[in-house]
């Protein structure tokens, strides 16, 4: 089984527009935070989340989850300046996505460089107590 997926756009605070994917939006109103993955190197949302089952799993009990596509990764911005790009940046994205959808708390996965990308977020002010449970 593959739940169908949500495709959104929204553009970073330095410009630079990011894709993330959603699945179980019905489930946004049952009371617990909504998953937020964040991929590995050279993939994507759906290569790490998505083709493995995870999301499949995740929703099947009864999580909204949401995936973003890191900038240079997938359908979003892929900026030629190496100045645009790091950990740090891709943390401030997170925090940007949680703005964006209006989360007051989440639930943090990372794998690999979104594993890093978690830690950075989850120890930056922009998204301290915004994070409920952190997995790398």
């Amino acid at each position: 089984m593959t739940v169908p997926s949500t495709l959104h756009r929204f553009v970073a605070d330095d410009g630079v527009g990011l894709v993330y994917r959603e699945w179980g939006a019905e489930h946004a109103s049952n009371g617990r935070p909504p998953v937020v993955l964040h991929h590995g190197f050279l993939v994507d949302a759906v290569v790490n989340w998505e083709l493995p089952g995870i999301v499949d799993l995740l929703v099947g009990a009864g999580h909204r989850v949401i995936a973003i596509d890191a900038r240079g990764h997938g359908r979003s911005d892929k900026p030629h300046d190496p100045a645009r790009y790091g950990e740090a940046r891709m943390a401030a994205d997170l925090h940007d996505l949680f703005d964006h959808l209006g989360l007051d708390q989440v639930d943090l996965v990372g794998y690999s460089m979104g594993a890093v990308v978690a830690l950075v977020a989850a120890s930056t002010s922009g998204t301290r107590g915004r994070i409920r449970r952190l997995v790398v």
